[in-house]
């Protein structure tokens, strides 16, 4: 798809410019070459941006926004051109929302979520969000186009800010005007999601050494990440990775903490674990163990990976496929054999039967073990009787 970055992605290329608004000039650069062929030199522009973003802060961001121009709103549709367009032949940028249902992504049916759509705005907020795309359409390359995938409403440093997802960048809007942008970031940037006990804030890290780790609370969380995993994903493949700190109280303390090690966490085996759990779970699900086991005791079992997180236990195949996921809350009981070194799990749906070496099994039992989960036995109880029950159950 492109050029690939330090993390591993594949990704368009496109301008890395920092989150700096262009002039009203610079926003009709495309207008202005169907008139004459010069252009502004792009190494001033560069080097322009590059020193007003080390002096910008959250409150300094507003100084920078550009005059407002003046937009043709067709009432059938979204479509809209600029009013000062001096050719017919001006492509038209068009909003279009899409939710989990549009399929937007050969790579992916689309994950399940819900947030607002830009079709359910009042005319004047679709106004001001197509001013906004307008503005930033030279920051698109040429063979993409943004798309809006959704809104919501977020709390940032007890300010209430609105989020502008698309299939480029994240927008952190002013609410009252959607025109008005506080800051953006393109998708490339983000890195890594950092979670707590506070199940409905995230904190997001960002490549740039330029830009400020993003920081926001909101009641429909797990919509909102699924809407930028979704986007994520349609543009590098793979799902933005996560991790969970029980010791972190507050993850203001982390706003502008860099360095955390996140090469392991982009692993193929890494990705394709935030990946089953992405599509099959919640995001920000904590992960506990991933161990390698048979899920039977003969040595020509197939070859399966168990994932437990804090609420459930994924089954997938040796090359981290998906396969299942067994909540917890459906766990009637655990039968440990440390003779034979297996587990069996009975449960509402089925019973599944999870056979490792000395050192995975010893593993797993000491996260079980850690787990308020109950009603764990242990009992040499014999395969042939499990493989009985299986059959009777499944």
């Amino acid at each position: 798809m492109g050029n690939t970055c330090c993390l591993g992605r594949s990704h368009p290329q496109q301008s890395r410019l920092p989150d700096v608004k262009p002039s009203v000039k610079e926003s009709h650069s495309k207008s202005a070459k169907n008139k004459k062929k010069s252009t502004p030199k792009p190494a001033k522009v560069l080097k322009q941006a590059k020193t007003l973003v080390k002096k910008q802060t959250w409150q300094e961001v507003a100084d920078f926004q550009p005059q407002k121009t003046v937009h043709v709103i067709e009432d059938s549709s979204l479509n809209y051109s600029s009013s000062n367009s001096s050719s017919k032949s001006e492509a038209k940028r068009e909003i279009k929302t899409l939710n989990f249902m549009s399929n937007r992504s050969e790579l992916n049916t689309g994950l399940d979520y819900s947030i607002i759509q830009a079709e359910s705005l009042s005319k004047s907020q679709q106004n001001q969000i197509s001013s906004l795309l307008d503005r930033y359409a030279d920051m698109v390359s040429e063979d993409d186009e943004e798309i809006v995938d959704g809104l919501g409403n977020i709390i940032i440093l007890n300010d209430k800010k609105t989020i502008l997802i698309t299939t480029q960048a994240l927008y952190i809007l002013n609410p009252d005007d959607y025109s008005i942008v506080d800051k953006r970031i393109i998708l490339e940037e983000l890195t890594l999601l950092i979670f707590n006990k506070n199940k409905n804030q995230i904190l997001i890290e960002l490549k740039s050494e330029y830009l400020q780790n993003l920081i926001f609370q909101c009641d429909i969380l797990q919509d909102i990440l699924r809407s930028i995993q979704q986007v994520n994903f349609e543009a590098f493949a793979q799902y933005i990775p996560w991790i969970y700190d029980n010791k972190i109280e507050e993850l203001y303390d982390l706003i502008n903490e860099k360095g955390i090690s996140k090469e392991n966490l982009y692993t193929k085996d890494k990705l394709n674990v935030f990946k089953a759990i992405a599509e099959n779970g919640n995001i920000g699900e904590n992960v506990l163990i991933v161990q390698k086991a048979k899920d039977k005791i003969e040595d020509y079992a197939e070859e399966i990976v168990i994932l437990i997180s804090e609420i459930a236990v994924y089954i997938l195949d040796g090359g981290y496929g998906f396969k299942k996921r067994v909540l917890f809350a459906s766990v009637e009981k655990i039968v440990v054999n440390k003779k034979d070194k297996f587990f069996v799990f009975y449960c509402v749906e089925g019973v599944y039967v999870f056979c490792m070496g000395e050192e995975g099994f010893e593993r797993c039992l000491n996260v079980l073990s850690k787990m308020d989960i109950g009603n764990i036995r242990y009992e040499d109880v014999r395969i042939e009787d499990v493989e009985r029950s299986r059959e009777m159950k499944n």
